[in-house]
């Protein structure tokens, strides 16, 4: 019987899928009995033994609050383990009875829309078929299948027609002899040959009967059978499997050149007969015989020589199968391999060049030759050097000796020679002729023609040295790409070297050494990304956590501080921290340790802190420099930090991108790396994540900022992502499909069609499908009056296993007043019109009223009192200064940055002082790196001095600011205006013939002659 799985639960909370139903008899609520993944319909055969699933599916959107589930189960049928648990649940109970209650709570959480919970179920063993009922009432509505669980009966084993022959003993290889130095001569095998134990095999698999069955063996020359050894075991299935010894009684004849065997069997139809038997070496001078020829034959030349033995069976007159084993001897001769020897110093090297290939600094490169000729010490001819031994070693183009340097060959080690004169020009020699310079008269010399390095080493079995020869690379141009780097952006190329070792004739050894310059890309400015020399590795997989609480992700640095000379001891590590993400007000909850090549670091090793522009720096503490500092340099330093987020608000899935920048002593980065973690609140769950296409950043975003310019989009094409992310065990342990979702999108885009992506992910936007179009997972996308559908494919279930699910389409947008957002299962992604930058400012006095504007920025009560734009302005108290106002906002389409205010005066007296602004973020000052957000605004103060009696002012406030993205340089001017008035009296005498005397706020008479002023 199947063991039983433990019961199951799928709770999808938020963007989370469910199954659709298939036997429900209630909205909202679908329960349905799985068998091998698949929906069971009414009557269908169950296998005794079975796993089945009893799966409850739920839509929350729908009246579900409240209503309860009683399931019935026959005694058949078995819960083996324990009751499933859900979010929307209030209850499960088990009554006893083989009933279970489920009741939903009421209401249901707002944070859950769908989900589904399971139990795993087992079908008893029965004596016959037998119809097993389950049944369940939803809400008062009965429901349920009757399913026949059928007693299976164990068929019979079938055996197919097989033949085989094995030998399971050793060789003879130990048992052949020779006469020792110095000739090696075969002189025979050993005495104990004749006790070695050869054991054979046959197999006879057989599916039918068979009668006088022949099996007929011949032995190898040389090889007799133990009669005593012969032994068979007959295995039958009628229908249980049973093993008995077999009667197997054969006869040998042994009147030939080789001795054989044959006989007869009997065997039943499905049946395994296996026979085993010994031999032995009988005739010991056979296989010498046969040895000493081949030995011969090798005229003393050094290798291997022998034969296999074998043995042949014969089934049946026809069938042949063989066995062998081997019986071989050696004539040595001097490894080669383990006398010379060419290596080089270097491999992988990071090299800076000119956009010819010219390296800024040339590869150094130290090659050693090592020629041992000790193994050459004239025991035979075999052990006899006839001539001098001559190493040539010939450069690529791009690669020079350096000759001219006072090392440029030194030798070490033992012999006659010590040192290296040059011979001067080198005599005429190719790759298979060097005779020219194995001549005695060049021993302990050397010569060079251009690239091409000759060196006599004599024959002075004696002569155990090592040569170093210096060389080096000064170009990568016609150098060939190859070899592997971890540095981004860089190129590897091949610095191929060969040495070739002359010691007979023609003949020689070869030896390479291949390096490889590594051209580093020309963008260094913020560090190079090189996982073998500095990495940042974050959590396998996704990080769970229960809503409302926080999460511990640990993070760790890897250094190797043998890469680029980096000093552990001026090293720090910048880490950028999003600290919407991470909590990082208090320092000391960071657990951090580390290592050092063995060396175990603690928290005291470590110092902390957070720099200017609010990132977290690592470093060793001084407690931490003194212990590494008494370590072997060159080691691995290792470091784990464990952040703790913010906590999890509901269901939520935290995207984390962290960037991590390793510094020396100095401000230049020299290293940086990244990682992308996850971690989420959504328990065995399925989340929906909707992302729109970044072609700057080359990424997927919620928000986008797509550049305009002069009111129309730079580009119009968006393309958007709808993933469905499995979460925890969600459709892996008992198989959902998802409910179809719908993502109607806004009236102000146009549907293009769906899009793929290329390998780096990027979408393809030159071909479009209208669909409907397959994403992994079994999952279908369709587009029809506005609508995207996002449904499980028509007869399938979710496959998490196929790769991400995600589905990619394109549309055309068509207005850009405002921010187009897109939404589907409440994952929004929103593309945010920005460009037409823009900056207002407003220069005033307090009169009562202050600058009013709109939630995108713009002014909206331009000539408030305070607002003098024309002279003369305001009138102003004499010997009194006045406080000045200056209001910023950002009125355009795209945040600013570089923000600068000033004033001056134009015209009249008194320069505005004290001139300072306070800015968005709580700085202070008249200049703003920013970003300065859209619909914006903030306040600078100034002064204006005490002005004279007839004194007028007049000057203007200016703002400059850059576009964020666009980079275009905004500006704008507010003029302001005063004066102190002369003092001065106006009298008028008038008689009332229907108007008056008028006069403006300086008291100056405004209609002169009105009626009535009979002047």
């Amino acid at each position: 019987m199947l063991a039983g799985l433990t019961a199951m639960l799928i709770a999808v909370v938020a963007s989370v899928i469910a199954m659709p139903a298939a036997t429900a008899a209630t909205d909202g609520i679908a329960i349905d009995l799985l068998h091998n993944g698949s929906v069971v319909e009414e009557g269908a055969t169950i296998p005794e033994g079975d796993a089945l699933t009893l799966r409850v599916s739920y839509d929350a959107a729908e009246a579900i609050d409240g209503k309860e589930i009683t399931i019935t189960l026959p005694p058949g049928i078995t819960i083996p383990g324990g009751l499933p648990t859900n979010q929307a649940l209030e209850s499960i109970v088990d009554n006893g009875d083989g009933t279970y209650t489920m009741r939903f709570k009421d209401p249901i959480p707002d944070d859950i829309t769908e989900g589904a919970f399971a139990f795993n179920l087992v079908a008893s063993e029965v004596d016959g078929d037998t119809e097993t009922p389950i049944s369940w009432v939803v809400d008062g509505e009965e429901g349920g299948l009757t399913v026949i669980v059928e007693n299976e009966e164990v068929p019979p084993v079938e055996v197919a027609d097989a033949y085989s022959k094995g030998y399971t003993g050793g060789n003879l290889n130990g048992y052949v002899q020779n006469s020792g130095a110095p000739d090696y001569a075969f002189t025979g095998l050993s005495d104990d040959v004749l006790d070695a134990v050869l054991p054979y095999t046959l197999v006879l698999d057989s599916s039918q009967l068979r009668e006088g069955y022949s099996i007929e063996d011949l032995l190898p020359a040389g090889l007799s059978y133990d009669p005593a050894s012969f032994s068979a075991t007959l295995t039958t299935y009628d229908p249980d499997e049973v093993t008995e010894d077999f009667t197997f009684t054969p006869t040998i004849d042994s009147s030939g050149e080789t001795e054989g065997f044959s006989a007869t069997v009997d065997v039943p139809a499905n049946s395994h007969l296996v026979i085993t038997y010994n031999a032995r070496v009988s005739d010991k001078t056979a296989i010498e015989a046969r040895l000493r020829e081949l030995y011969e034959a090798r005229n003393d030349t050094p290798g291997n020589y022998g034969y296999n033995l074998v043995n042949t069976a014969t089934f049946g007159d026809e069938i042949e199968r063989t066995a062998q084993f081997g019986a071989t001897g050696n004539i040595p001769g001097v490894g080669v391999g383990n006398a010379f020897n060419k290596s080089g110093n270097r491999d992988y090297v990071e090299v800076i060049t000119d956009e010819d290939g010219n390296l800024e600094q040339p590869f150094d490169m130290t090659y050693t030759f090592r020629a041992d000729l000790r193994q050459w010490d004239g025991r035979n001819a075999n052990f006899t050097l006839d001539q001098n031994v001559v190493i040539r070693d010939v450069l690529v183009d791009q690669a020079q000796w350096r000759d001219g340097e006072p090392e440029f060959l030194t030798v070490s080690g033992a012999g006659p020679i010590t040192t290296l004169t040059n011979a001067g020009a080198c005599p005429a020699t190719t790759v298979d002729n060097i005779s020219a310079f194995a001549g005695d008269e060049f021993v302990g010399q050397f010569c060079l023609d251009g690239q091409t390095l000759l060196i006599n080493v004599g024959q002075d079995n004696t002569t155990n040295i090592v040569i170093s020869a210096l060389a080096q690379l000064t170009t990568v141009d016609g150098l060939t790409e190859g070899g592997s780097t971890t540095v981004r952006g860089a190129t590897s190329y091949v610095w191929p070297n060969e040495a070739r070792f002359y010691y007979d004739g023609s003949t020689r050894w070869r030896s390479s050494h291949d390096a490889h310059p590594v051209v580093l890309p020309d963008d260094r400015e913020g560090g190079l990304h090189d996982t073998d020399a500095f990495s940042k590795i974050g959590p396998d997989g996704e990080v769970r956590v229960e809503p409302g609480q926080t999460a511990e992700i640990p993070y760790t640095f890897r250094v190797n501080t043998n890469r680029g000379s980096i000093d552990p001891l001026l090293s720090r590590i910048v880490d950028e921290i999003d600290t919407e993400v991470y909590d990082l007000s208090d320092l000391s909850t960071i657990d951090i340790s580390g290592s050092y090549g063995s060396l175990a670091l603690g928290a005291d090793d470590y110092a902390l802190s957070i720099d200017d522009d609010g990132n977290l720096v690592i470093e060793l503490s001084q407690a931490g420099k003194d212990r590494v500092a008494a370590q072997p340099e060159g080691q691995v330093w290792s470091t784990t930090a464990v952040m703790t987020t913010v906590p999890f608000e509901g269901k939520e899935t935290f995207e984390i991108y962290n960037r991590a920048t390793l510094y020396g002593d100095g401000t230049t980065p020299t290293y940086w790396a990244d990682d992308e973690s996850e971690a989420t609140s959504f328990g065995d769950e399925a989340e929906i994540r909707k992302r729109v296409f970044d072609e700057n950043a080359v990424a997927w975003t919620q928000e986008l900022n797509a550049p305009i310019q002069d009111g129309e989009f730079v580009n119009d094409v968006f393309v958007y992502s709808v993933e469905l992310i499995p979460r925890g065990n969600y459709g892996s342990e008992f198989p959902v499909a998802i409910f179809p979702r719908q993502d109607t999108l806004p009236t102000d885009v146009e549907f293009l069609g769906f899009v793929t992506v290329d390998a780096n992910g990027v979408p393809v936007v030159t071909d479009f499908s209208e669909g409907p179009i397959d994403v992994p997972g079994n999952v279908q996308m369709s587009y029809e009056d506005g609508v995207v559908t996002f449904a499980q494919r028509d007869g399938t279930v979710l496959d998490p296993n196929q790769g991400p699910i995600r589905g990619y389409f394109a549309v055309r947008a068509l207005d850009t007043t405002g921010d187009i957002v897109n939404s589907i299962a409440g994952s929004e992604a929103t593309i945010v019109p920005t460009g037409d930058p823009s900056i207002d400012i407003e220069k005033w006095n307090d009169e009562g009223a202050t600058p009013e504007y709109d939630e995108t920025g713009a002014l909206l009560n331009d000539g408030y009192a305070g607002d003098f734009d024309s002279a003369p302005g305001k009138s102003l108290d004499a010997d009194t200064p006045l406080p000045i106002n200056f209001t910023i906002s950002n009125d355009g389409r795209e945040q600013l940055v570089d923000v600068a205010v000033s004033d001056q005066l134009t015209d009249g007296a008194g320069t505005i002082s004290d001139l300072v602004c306070t800015f968005p973020d709580g700085t202070t000052g008249t200049t703003w790196a920013g970003p300065f957000a859209i619909g914006e605004q903030f306040d600078c103060t100034g002064t204006l001095p005490a002005l004279q009696v007839g004194d007028f002012h007049a000057d203007t406030a200016a703002v400059t600011a850059t576009g964020i993205e666009s980079g275009e340089v905004v500006d704008d001017e507010d003029d302001w205006n005063g004066f102190v008035p002369t003092p001065s009296v106006d009298i008028e005498k008038w008689n009332d013939e229907g108007a008056t005397p008028e006069y403006d706020e300086t008291g100056a008479l405004l209609n002169d002659g009105f009626d009535g002023d009979h002047d």
